[in-house]
């Protein structure tokens, strides 16, 4: 009764049980028949058995390994220090089972002679392992290509930063030696201006990059001009191209039927600037660049628009061309000195225009020229025409105004208060929140025009501190215009500088051209 009751609860678990002799080369099936894993017959000779079952129920690619395992002659060795052995193995099917030699009555100093034979269903388990073991084996390839691109863009990198601030301080250096030389020392001024401009574009592709793929992208809806973004985009870029001869060619910019649009502005500029600055970078001296505007559609509530650059520059093989909006991907990637660049700024565009649900296409020849054909979709800024627009003046009026610039950082603070003052501001400094709020709550209703508020600050933040500003009991607290300066410029941080109660925001490096009209915007005539 025992024998039957352990048969019973062993056969839930193992579809064959055999009972071996080792000495006698004779097995026997103790479990209940099983005709799907029965090896042949229920008794024999044992090893004869072993290996026909290997031949005909045994997958052809395990054979071999099976037939060692089923091996009797070193089974006692291979038990002599085990209780059990098993092997997993696949039948004809690819159906997963466990083999398993168990030892009976196993004394420590004498040969195993009699074991048992069983075998178990482990297809469910099994295929959860291998799909486990191919997704690890599919994430260590993926994890190894990240890691060489990493590995390739921090080379990368390391040149194209080290190469501008390099020249900074070769710049620095040649200037310490030409005190006496004004000449000298405004070309050293401009050729640092550049090429800090030149540095700044990278750190900020890259970080553009990391929230695109990480964060999404937050598109505003805000009216604007889109006559004025092309034009602010080329005039970015006026120095370089005049140095270079180029010429612009622009056609239907003018003659732009709906300037007047509600659109994501940031962005927009952002992928002219980047297509543009190409066409200037890649091309060939005394070269061109078109640009044409023309409209593709219009309803009474959008309106859809085609913009196309062309240069007459050194052009992209057509292998390039399927690659040029994939990451950190540029055609010559030898030497660097000539066409710098993270190779993100094709592939920063093409997220932007996905987004803002355009397209955008390319058409080159080596040695000939580009041209980047973009169209993007726009509603129409209906309250245009009936919106009074202030026109800002030429030079901005910030003369006697009094400002409290918040700025931690004390290189940041010594430069900003040394431009205001030279622009004929009359500044109070604090360097953090808490002072900040301290001197606006003791100060006289009239004594502070404006603030000028970082985001970044120990002990309390710009966000905080123009939060307590708008809620404290000042006269003013609620209308004194703030301003943010702040390295922090994606869109949501320039959304949460106006949920907590800041009128704009102006992104570092401090420009001061920028941050005047900003403060004349507010200057009491």
């Amino acid at each position: 009764m025992r024998f039957r009751s352990l048969k019973d609860a062993t056969s839930e678990i193992y579809y064959a049980i055999y009972n071996i002799n080792l000495n006698t080369d004779y097995m026997e099936q103790i479990s209940e028949p099983n005709k799907m894993y029965k090896i042949a017959n229920d008794r024999g000779i044992a090893s004869e058995k072993l290996m026909e079952f290997c031949t005909f129920q045994i997958h052809e690619d395990y054979q071999e390994e099976m037939r060692k395992f089923f091996d009797l002659s070193t089974l006692g060795e291979r038990l002599k220090k085990k209780n059990f052995v098993s092997r997993e193995y696949p039948n004809k099917q690819g159906i997963w089972r466990c083999a398993l030699f168990i030892a009976q009555e196993k004394v420590p100093t004498e040969s195993v002679t009699e074991v048992l034979y069983v075998t178990q269903i482990i297809d469910d388990y099994k295929q959860k392992e291998l799909a486990y073991q191919q997704e690890l084996v599919k994430a260590l390839k993926e994890a190894r290509i990240a890691n060489d691109a990493k590995a390739e863009f921090l080379r990368k990198m390391s040149h194209d930063i080290r190469t501008p601030i390099n020249g900074i301080m070769g710049m620095l250096d040649i200037e310490e030696k030409n005190w006496d030389a004004p000449e000298r020392l405004k070309e050293c001024h401009e050729k640092m201006k550049v090429t800090a401009g030149n540095l700044l574009q990278l750190v900020n592709d890259v970080l553009d990059m990391n929230r695109l793929e990480t964060s999404g992208l937050e598109v505003e809806h805000k009216p604007f001009d889109i006559r004025e973004v092309l034009r602010g985009c080329w005039t970015d870029l006026e120095s370089q191209a005049e140095k270079m001869g180029l010429e612009l060619e622009k056609s239907g910019v003018s003659e732009i039927e709906c300037p007047h649009v509600v659109g994501s502005p940031m962005h927009f500029r952002q992928i002219f600037a980047n297509i543009l600055s190409n066409a200037v970078k890649y091309n060939k001296i005394h070269g061109k660049i078109t640009l044409r505007v023309d409209m593709v559609s219009r309803t009474e509530d959008d309106v859809v628009y085609r913009f196309s650059v062309s240069d007459t520059g050194i052009g992209m093989s057509e292998e390039f061309q399927k690659h040029i909006f994939e990451t950190f991907t540029q055609e010559d990637t030898g030497a660097r000195t000539v066409y710098r660049g993270t190779g993100l700024g094709m592939a920063i565009s093409k997220k932007l225009v996905d987004t803002l649900g355009g397209t955008i296409k390319i058409k080159s020849k080596k040695d000939v020229g580009s041209t980047f054909i973009l169209v993007l979709p726009f509603a129409i800024d209906k309250d245009y025409e009936n919106a009074s627009v202030q026109s800002e003046p030429e030079t901005p009026n910030v003369e006697g105004m009094h400002v409290l610039l918040v700025e931690d950082n004390e290189l940041n603070l010594e430069i900003a208060r040394y431009l205001l003052e030279e622009a004929g501001v009359q500044v109070i400094a604090a360097k953090n929140g808490q002072e900040a709020l301290d001197i606006f709550e003791q100060s006289e209703e009239q004594e502070i025009d404006l603030i000028l508020m970082d985001i970044m600050m120990p002990v309390m933040d710009g966000l905080e501190a123009t939060r307590r500003i708008r809620t404290c009991t000042h006269p003013r607290g609620a209308t004194v215009p703030i301003i943010a300066i702040s390295a922090n410029a994606f869109a949501d941080d320039i959304q949460k500088a106006k949920n907590a109660g800041m009128n704009e925001h102006l992104a570092k490096p401090f420009e001061m051209e920028k941050v005047l009209r900003a403060i004349s915007r507010y200057h009491k005539v």
